[in-house]
């Protein structure tokens, strides 16, 4: 699901990312980031808080200093402060995903998104993480859920390029040829 925000999102961490690059600190902000991220989507308070600028500015600077100064790098902390000042701290909470994304992108690393109808073990699932690595000619992070509509078999997404072995998928393609569609047009395969 995409998260408001994510275009200007990918706007300030490219900036970011180029800026800790040079700065040689790309993993500790990569790890500050993520800390913020996933704290603003738990704390439902920190999230209103950040999109709230009703708040007097003194007022909202003081406590972003107090919550976060003493415990990012000096370079996220700038960010925080910038994005602040642009009245767009509320992207704190989606800014970890483009960054990530760029980590990945410099690092050669495919994202890979798997969705199989029902829990899968460990041997499958070591087995599926190596042939992907095969597919993609290098290394995968791979992000698993469990959608039980899916009836069985599963998806495996790279990129963006969604590839579908589940029997919903089966189903309606099926339900598409038989509408009068022709099969080599359906794309759920490849």
């Amino acid at each position: 699901m995409k998260r408001r925000g994510t275009s200007a999102a990918r706007v300030y961490a490219r900036a970011l990312f180029e800026v800790a690059r040079e700065a040689g600190c790309v993993p500790a902000v990569r790890d500050d980031l993520a800390g913020i991220g996933a704290l603003v989507r738990v704390s439902r308070e920190l999230k209103v808080f950040l999109s709230d600028y009703t708040i007097p500015r003194t007022r909202r600077r003081t406590i972003l200093e107090q919550a976060f100064r003493s415990q990012v790098q000096p370079l996220t902390w700038r960010m925080i402060r910038f994005l602040e000042s642009r009245r767009r701290s509320g992207l704190l909470g989606v800014l970890d995903d483009s960054f990530a994304a760029l980590c990945r992108n410099a690092d050669g690393v495919k994202r890979v998104c798997v969705t199989t109808a029902d829990p899968v073990d460990p041997a499958w699932l070591a087995a599926l993480t190596t042939r992907l690595r095969q597919r993609v000619g290098g290394p995968v992070e791979l992000e698993m859920a469990v959608k039980p509509s899916l009836m069985g078999g599963f998806t495996v997404q790279v990129e963006d390029v969604l590839t579908d072995w589940s029997v919903a998928g089966s189903l309606r393609a099926s339900r598409w040829q038989i509408q009068g569609g022709k099969g080599a047009a359906y794309a759920g395969r490849s």
